[in-house]
């Protein structure tokens, strides 16, 4: 058994930072439930806290650790090298996106071919540019100052609003290379055109 989610709970003092205190019982009102069924807590690599909360007024910016990944002793037997990657939070969302690594890649697991398309030469690497926002917003989730800098979190928010430009930019590369392969093998007798039909 195996569970992956936001639980909204806490195991530890540590697994958050600001708002206000006073919730020391809900800590030992989770670990009890865990410990009840059995389960662990995996951990996880990448910034600290999974959720960043409101301002309140009187205190600083409140951010928790409330996704998880949890297994018990027979998952973790059956999946030893599983991890939690938490990964840098969007602008859309409160939450962290989590990633669940069940282990290693299989060794017949070739990368795809690079294929260069002249028509995105003008706009750069945009992949390669969206890793490097994406690494920088990491950086930036996962410094101890980050709930406490202002210059920190103006940087994220500018970050934020160049990631969404350069995901616009994706998101018209791959409708315009599926436009191109309904347009070189659309109306064929092919796998790719029944299944096309299929799906509308």
């Amino acid at each position: 058994m195996d569970c992956l989610g936001d639980f909204n709970d806490l195991l530890f003092p540590s697994e958050r930072t600001g708002g206000s205190g006073g919730i020391q019982r809900r800590f030992q009102w989770f670990q009890e439930k865990l410990n009840n069924c059995g389960l662990f807590d995996l951990g996880a690599s990448g910034p600290k806290f999974t959720w960043k909360g409101p301002r309140l007024r009187g205190h600083s910016r409140l951010f928790e650790r409330l996704d998880k990944a949890l297994a018990n002793q027979i998952a973790l037997s059956d999946l030893p090298n599983c991890a939690l990657k938490v990964l840098p939070r969007l602008a859309y969302s409160d939450h962290n996106p989590i990633n669940l690594l069940l282990g290693t890649p299989q060794r017949g697991y070739k990368a795809r071919p690079f294929r260069f398309e002249a028509m995105w030469e003008t706009f750069g690497m945009i992949e390669r540019r969206k890793k490097e926002i994406l690494a920088r917003l990491n950086g930036i989730q996962k410094s101890p100052s980050y709930p406490y800098s202002n210059f920190l979190n103006s940087l994220e928010e500018q970050l934020q609003v160049e990631l969404n430009d350069v995901s616009k930019m994706e998101e018209l590369k791959w409708f315009q290379k599926a436009r191109t392969n309904w347009i070189s093998k659309g109306d064929r007798n092919t796998k790719y055109y029944h299944l096309k039909t299929k799906i509308r």
